[in-house]
């Protein structure tokens, strides 16, 4: 092979070759969280009388279709059986999901960066439903809008049935003393129980709050809380 045949054809590769390798993460991924509340972590348990029927607990943030319809931009789902504990739900989803699903906060940007206001609310768990595939969804009234895979595709609606309770929950993120979780959504719940079952203390700093759902609503049907 000429030395002008090696400039051209092996030389670019050799080199692209060697950004690659020097720039490939060596630690865990971060599967694009990239959002002001990606990585919190919120543990949610729901009272009697309500605790005792399955149901499906959404935390979001309150969004706006183009339309002018209020709705919850669902980050983080957990299931919920009759005598379990408290929940950990990983709030995750990237900020495109937004705009596939054509909806805006109603937060300012400035309050999602420093105290998020997230939404908790209690609905059926649709049969053959992993929460997780419900990061990125909206909710709108009793119906549960998928993420769309483009903002062209056909709509994905399940029926979640009426709400059954709803709270609201501030969170006082606290860098120096709280982390936020960096791993893969799909693992989050796995890997928590593992930990709390061999060392339970090495899960405070991600533990961003605890949520229940009371028995009976407030007057003014939303009770809200302060998070540290």
């Amino acid at each position: 092979m000429s030395l002008s045949s090696f400039v051209r054809t092996w030389l670019p590769l050799l080199i692209l070759a060697t950004v690659v390798i020097f720039n490939w993460p060596t630690g865990k991924l971060d599967f694009g969280n990239t959002s002001p509340w990606a990585g919190l972590i919120l543990e949610v348990e729901v009272a009697q009388p309500l605790a005792a029927q399955p149901g499906l607990i959404l935390a979001g943030l309150p969004v706006q279709d183009i339309e002018g319809k209020a709705g919850l931009f669902v980050c983080g789902a957990a299931e919920w059986n009759p005598g379990a504990s408290a929940q950990p739900t990983l709030l995750a989803g990237r900020v495109e999901e937004l705009r596939l699903q054509k909806a805006i906060l109603l937060q300012e940007t400035v309050a999602l960066h420093r105290s998020p206001l997230i939404r908790l609310v209690l609905h059926q768990l649709p049969p053959s439903t992993n929460p997780t595939d419900l990061v990125g969804s909206l909710v709108q009234e009793n119906t549960l809008k998928l993420r769309p895979v483009s903002p062209d595709s056909e709509p994905v609606l399940l029926n979640i049935g009426p709400e059954r309770a709803k709270r609201e929950f501030r969170v006082e993120f606290d860098e120096k003393t709280q982390r936020r979780w960096r791993g893969e959504p799909a693992r989050f719940r796995t890997l928590w129980e593992d930990q709390e079952a061999s060392d339970a203390s090495l899960l405070e700093p991600y533990r961003h709050g605890k949520i229940v759902f009371p028995a009976s609503a407030s007057t003014d049907g939303v009770a809200t809380e302060e998070g540290r």
